[in-house]
């Protein structure tokens, strides 16, 4: 079984990115980074993969925090994930973006508001 929680809000605290989500419907016992990323393209969305006791669990970094993700790459700062009151360092989120974006620009198929957000905030391309 797989949920998806959204990520509702971004805080920089003692050299950290701590991105925020949406609560969680289940108690938490574990919480560990898989170290994996995908796509969602129609939803404008990079999908950080975390297993919540022993399940994934989708977190979606949507369009309005894709700048912050950008600026803890650039200073080489940790991106940790809240979810309720754990939190799980997202290990490779810098690694999964770098081959995502490169994949990403100049193909059409992540749709063309996808592709071309992407460029704009992470390629710097008007």
């Amino acid at each position: 079984m797989s949920n998806r929680i959204e990520v509702n809000g971004t805080e920089w605290k003692e050299g950290r990115l701590y991105i925020k989500t949406e609560a969680l419907n289940q108690n938490i016992e574990t919480i560990e980074d898989t170290g994996q990323m995908i796509v969602d393209s129609d939803n404008l969305s990079f999908i950080y993969i975390i297993d919540v006791n022993e399940a994934f669990v989708y977190v979606s970094i949507t369009e309005p925090y894709w700048n912050d993700i950008k600026e803890a790459k650039e200073n080489n700062a940790n991106v940790v994930a809240l979810v309720g009151e754990h939190e799980v360092q997202l290990e490779n989120i810098f690694t999964e973006l770098e081959d995502l974006v490169e994949n990403i620009e100049g193909n059409s198929n992540y749709g063309e508001e996808f592709m071309g957000s992407v460029e704009k905030i992470f390629l710097n391309k008007a």
